[in-house]
Formats: structure tokens, sequence, C-alpha cells
């Protein structure tokens, strides 16, 4: 079953057909970032670590556009040169627009604050669009909203409901930006796939370390 954008996808096969091995089953899962933002973007060297040693690998990253009403994406250059980097291997996704407390759900008008961060990020996403709302937080207005707002879908914890589709997927691994264990766990997850294929143990990755930085 293919997802309803392939961006999303990690294909083993892909690896598998560049390295000549044709006897190793498709394997898919999405992988998401939460609270992609400028005070934590230093620690996307470790996925870009990832991006070297898994070439298919892809990632949504849910995106905060003005952390703390202090780091508007839009209008910042750093952001706008690693965007240019990674477009092609990472998905950009709504994850609010400042982050703060309270999260979008419980102030007055939470489709302000959706469509304030969604105007704000829209040069950065994609034609289908996602939605990640702080603390995986939703009302019963949350579904709506983004319906209005022509999100394609909604994560939430380890799911993912896309909209127009009326599908869920559940192969998701998600991690935090400023959580490098969670990184870790999804790096483990690739390697553990990898090393279970047909390979001599000198073409595996190196460990994740901090050396490898």
């Amino acid at each position: 079953m293919e997802l309803a954008n392939p961006v999303f996808l990690y294909k083993g096969i892909e690896w598998n057909q560049k390295n000549g091995i044709q006897d190793d089953p498709v394997f898919y899962m999405i992988f998401t970032l939460d609270d992609l933002c400028l005070s934590y973007l230093d620690n996307f060297k470790y996925f870009d670590y990832i991006k070297n040693c898994f070439p298919a690998f892809k990632l949504i990253a849910f995106t905060i556009a003005n952390f703390k009403n202090n780091e508007l994406l839009l209008e910042s250059n750093i952001f706008k040169k690693w965007f240019q980097k990674h477009q092609n291997w990472v998905e950009i996704a709504v994850h609010s627009y400042d982050h703060t407390y309270p999260p979008d759900g419980d102030r007055n008008n939470e489709e302000y604050w959706i469509k304030k961060a969604l105007n704000n990020l829209k040069p950065f996403l994609p034609k289908q669009y996602g939605y990640r709302s702080p603390g995986w937080q939703t009302t019963n207005q949350t579904i709506p909203i983004l319906k209005k707002l022509r999100f394609s879908y909604i994560a939430f914890e380890d799911k993912i409901n896309y909209l127009k589709e009326k599908r869920i997927e559940i192969k998701i691994i998600n991690s935090h930006l400023y959580d490098q264990n969670s990184i870790q766990k999804m790096y483990e997850v690739l390697k553990n796939h990898y090393s279970g294929t047909k390979r001599r143990t000198n073409d595996l990755p190196r460990p994740l370390s901090a050396r490898n930085w």
C-alpha cells in the first residue's frame, strides 16, 4: 500500500536495488520529527548523519513557525538556507505558531492560531501539508478546522490520520529535535533492519555516537 505522499516513505528496496540485492522485502515506515525550530536546529546534524548512512531516508518535520515569539522562520536566512539544503528529503509540516502555553486547542481561537502558523510556514510547505498540535492536544474542533484550511493529515502520537482519504497510518516513529535519545532510537530501527539483510558486517553503518558527528 502506497501512502498519499511518497516523500514520507523509507523504502528499503531502494537501498537494496542500489546495492544489487533483490531478496529483501519492501520496508516502509513514516519517520517524523517534532519541534523543528532555530533553537534546536544544530541537533539536525544527527539526521544528516542518518541520511548519510541510509540514502533513502526521508522525514516529516513538524515545525514551529515562531518559537516563543522570537524565531520567525519566515524572516530567518539561517532557516531558509537550511531548507534549501534539506527540502529534497525533509517535508515541513505545521506544529503551531509559537509553541507556548497554553497550546492551540486551549486558546480562545484555535483556528486563528493554526491559520497563523500555516500562513507563516506556507512558503516551506508541500502541496499536501499536515499538522501536529503542541503537546498532541486536540479538541472536537481541530479536525473541522484543519479540513477548512485544506490540511491533508493530522499526526497524533504514533498515528497519522489522512483527512481526505479517511485512512489512518500506524507505522510511525516519532522523535523530538531537542531529544537526542529519540533520534538514536530512530537510527536503531533503521540499523536493525539493515543489519538483518544479507550484507557483509563491514558494510554496516558505524555506530551512532558522539564521535560520528
